[in-house]
């Protein structure tokens, strides 16, 4: 008999990578153990680091909306594209490489 699972991008129960160890592509610890912090640092922080660094002065700082650079909205295919390029390298390094060639 064969099992089926309804797999959407989100990251509900119903996600496909909180369920690709059931289709034997992950290993359920590997995901489990998979972290990415991410931090954004505010300009008090960043004021922060460059004095300590005392390399560099600040002439002006200012805070930009990244989707005012963008002059059409992002398919989600660009966006993946992206995000593959950033983060491919912790995924092989976690996973290992057999996961990137998949998609």
């Amino acid at each position: 008999m064969t099992t089926s699972f309804p797999m959407n991008a989100g990251d509900g129960p119903y996600s496909y990578f909180k369920n690709s160890h059931l289709q034997g592509m992950l290993d359920e610890s590997l995901f489990d153990s998979f972290n990415l912090p991410m931090y954004f640092p505010s300009p008090k922080d960043m004021t922060k680091v460059v004095e300590k660094n005392g390399y560099f002065s600040i002439e002006r700082m200012e805070l930009t909306d990244p989707k005012s650079k963008l002059v059409d909205e992002v398919d989600a295919k660009t966006l993946m594209i992206n995000l593959r390029v950033v983060l491919e390298g912790l995924i092989i390094n976690h996973f290992g490489s057999e996961i990137a060639e998949e998609t």
